[in-house]
């Protein structure tokens, strides 16, 4: 590249940088102010729970060259945490990822050794000045210089971050206060004290990032669905002899391998040569690369890289880490099958339907990191509360240290030795570490039982939903409807003939049943003219030259045409032609056998009404409606109705979550508090359209998202009061001089361990 290039494009580009390294979470927050202040930032979003740094640039004006925006922000990252690496996500995948990770995993470790080798050396000089101290042993000099040094190992990190931070102009940073904290206990004569509170310090620092990483370690196995290698299959070009297929013909020790032809020097038969089939090869390559429309091969005890249809091949699959259900499924050629599930028989060639971005198991990934840029209230009231916290508690400490001497007299060290305190607990790390963490357990437990929650505000919002709306179709009953009665002054093969030349457009799940019916009794439909939906009523369209109607009973009602049939436990669709009453078609579908316990069980996380909203006739609804436990049915609504039904309640106070299909309720999941869409395996829509996603078909798992939503809430709240009221309890005792350092170092990193410790239970 041109050394004199200073853009590549106009357009708004997104870049993703893993920050390694990074454990300190008001450091994150500080470095996300400052990259989202550059010029040619957009937005940035840093996930602190996974470490990455997502930037999107500003569009319409020059954008920069990569290498160029990485070095700003490399600056930017260094000017609050020297120490961390920045690297850049899309050049790692264009090099070699396990050279790359091995080289830093090295430094990390080399990093370490020496941290811990300095402690326990400074540690071991610091007890046994103490202890030759306690026995007389030492004089002064050697003891006080014992001390030096020992102060000097355990604190060389901390003084250095101090210094590079004080260049920068960041006074109100951790290691600049904690290091005021112990010179001040230094110029007092408190050298023991000094020594310990930076040693207990840093002592504290590694098991906050231990507690941090196995934090990290603990949501990442939750998400750990992704194939890193796919078996991709090389298939013979275009207007070569043989056929894919011919892989499953060979040995399975030689398909998992890659083939070529032998060359051989024995004469041979040209009319063999030229029937013998082209050889296949198959190439493990990162699963980015594999597009749409490839050949995969996929072995037993093998995760499926992609979404796709299985050409060949029989295989019983695992697919509890994208529905949260362990119940087998069995795949046969002609199955869809979804990445992140897991083969558990047989070998399986699959057709990909999708690249990874588009995937099933990327969008889920996308969702689950990303549900970290939508923070909850308590978030932003923590960040909000972080940026105060500090330069209170440091103004009141240095209030301290002047104002009491001056207007009492006192010792001008005993109250130096309070503000200290006052400085070693003016980091709100326990918050801002513990709180971001809880919500994205939550998120991370949630998506390990199939449950899809796209940020910590919904998480939250759930808490407090004291009414549910359900829609019927596919949520309440199975959705899965069948023809089962036919009334008319016609044949039954005519009748459904144009029913279904009308409905096969649709993708309602009435219309697929009498599409269905049609073709299975081998009747062929013509094409249609002047199609017409008509929103909750029915479809309108000429058909062999006639105008035909096809909808429900409030469609006749609008003709003002009396149905020559009545009554009755069915969904039930008319039929008019021309003005007149043709016919009628019966079709049938099951309440799930789960719905009546699904329903109790939100009634006992605190839901005080379950309501089920549908566009079918009442006494079908109500049927439907007291088999299922429900608090009220509301009958034969318009699209527009179920809208106005959540909006009454939200304007009557009421916390309202919606849980539909996800496929005609989009006003409705918009509208709602929290909108649940159910069965998003694969949908797109349900997916894009909802809050949270379930990805199967089961009403159980809302109970069980607001049971999730409940636990992490209630940890988060612990985190805050216990961070809060200790650290405000020892501010409080060191005034009075009744607290140490000791008690204050406790404050600090003690307290912020305890939160991180007690954010990992969500994850369980």
């Amino acid at each position: 590249m041109n050394a004199t290039q200073t853009a590549i494009d106009s357009k708004s580009q997104k870049f993703q940088y893993e920050l390694t390294g990074l454990n300190c979470a008001s450091c994150a927050a500080k470095i996300e102010t400052a990259v989202n202040a550059l010029p040619e930032v957009e937005i940035a979003t840093l996930r602190f729970a996974t470490k990455k740094l997502i930037v999107k640039t500003v569009e319409g004006v020059s954008a920069p060259v990569p290498e160029l925006l990485a070095d700003k922000i490399t600056e930017v990252v260094h000017r609050y945490e020297p120490h961390v690496g920045v690297r850049d996500l899309a050049q790692v995948q264009h090099h070699n990822h396990d050279q790359d990770h091995e080289h830093g995993h090295s430094h990390g470790q080399e990093t370490e050794k020496r941290d811990k080798t300095e402690l326990i050396i400074g540690a071991g000089l610091y007890f046994g000045a103490m202890l030759g101290s306690a026995l007389g042993l030492l004089p002064d000099p050697v003891r006080i210089g014992i001390y030096v040094v020992a102060y000097l190992l355990v604190g060389r990190g901390v003084l250095l971050g101090a210094f590079n931070n004080l260049r920068q102009g960041n006074w109100f940073e951790e290691k600049f206060l904690m290091s005021i904290a112990t010179v001040s206990a230094w110029v007092i004569g408190e050298y023991p004290e000094a020594v310990a509170v930076m040693l207990f310090y840093r002592v504290g620092e590694l098991f906050e990032d231990y507690a941090v990483n196995k934090s990290r370690k603990s949501i990442a196995s939750l998400m750990d669905i992704k194939v890193e290698k796919t078996h991709w299959i090389v298939e013979a070009q275009a207007g070569e002899e043989g056929s894919s297929a011919a892989l499953l013909a060979q040995p399975l020790s030689k398909a998992f391998k890659p083939m070529v032809t032998a060359q051989t020097t024995s004469p041979q038969p040209q009319q063999q040569l030229q029937t013998q089939a082209a050889p296949e090869e198959i190439r493990d390559i990162d699963t980015e690369f594999v597009k749409s429309g490839s050949l995969i091969l996929v072995k037993p005890g093998e995760r499926i890289p992609l979404d796709g249809i299985v050409e060949s091949g029989m295989a019983v699959l695992d697919t509890s880490a994208i529905t949260g259900e362990s119940l087998p499924l069995e795949v046969a050629p002609g199955s869809t099958v979804f990445g992140g599930s897991i083969n558990k028989t047989g070998v399986l060639r699959i057709r990909t339907s999708a690249d990874y971005e588009s995937s099933t198991i990327g969008r889920i990934l996308e969702l689950i990191e990303s549900a970290a840029d939508k923070k909850a209230s308590t978030e932003r009231f923590i960040t909000r509360f972080a940026k105060v916290y500090t330069p209170a508690v440091v103004l009141v400490a240095a209030l301290i240290a002047i104002v009491p001497p001056l207007v009492t007299g006192d010792s001008w060290t005993t109250w130096l030795y309070r503000a200290s305190i006052f400085l070693v607990v003016s980091c709100p790390c326990a918050l801002v570490i513990s709180v971001p963490l809880g919500f994205f357990g939550g998120i991370g437990r949630a998506s390990s039982r199939g449950i899809l929650i796209k940020g910590g505000n919904y998480l939250e919002a759930l808490v407090g939903a004291d009414t549910v709306f359900l829609d019927k179709t596919g949520t309440i009953t199975e959705g899965k409807f069948k023809v089962a009665q036919i009334h008319g002054h016609t044949r039954e093969a005519a009748l459904l003939e144009g029913a279904a030349a009308l409905e096969h457009l649709s993708n309602h799940p009435i219309a697929k049943a009498i599409t269905e019916e049609a073709k299975a009794r081998g009747i062929v439909f013509g094409m249609i003219e002047d199609y017409e939906e008509l929103a909750g009523r029915g479809v309108r369209a000429t058909y062999d030259g006639r105008l035909w109607h096809v909808g429900s009973a409030r469609l006749l009602e609008e003709l003002g045409i009396t149905p020559g049939v009545s009554g009755g436990q069915l969904t039930r669709v008319h039929v008019v032609v021309d003005g007149a009453w043709l016919g009628a078609i019966d079709v049938s579908d099951q309440i799930k056998a789960t719905s009546a316990a699904a329903i109790a069980a939100m009634r006992r996380e605190g839901v005080g009404q379950v309501v089920m909203l549908t566009g079918d006739r009442k006494e079908i609804a109500e049927a439907i409606g007291a088999e299922a436990g429900l608090d009220l049915v509301l009958s034969e609504l318009l699209p527009d109705g179920k809208v106005k039904a959540i909006e009454d309640a939200r304007g009557r106070g009421r916390k309202v979550v919606f849980v539909g299909d996800g496929l005609n309720d989009a006003p409705a999941l918009a509208i709602a508090d929290v909108g649940i869409a159910m069965g998003g395996l694969g949908a797109d829509l349900s997916i894009e359209a909802a809050d949270i996603v379930i990805m199967n078909d089961d009403l159980d798992k809302v109970a069980e998202a607001i049971q999730i939503s409940k636990k992490t809430n209630a940890v988060v709240r612990q985190n805050i009061a216990l961070a809060l009221g200790i650290k405000a309890l020892v501010l409080g005792l060191g005034t009075l001089g009744l607290a140490s350092m000791w008690q204050a170092v406790f404050a600090d990193v003690g307290v912020a361990l305890l939160a991180i410790l007690n954010s990992m239970r969500v994850h369980k």
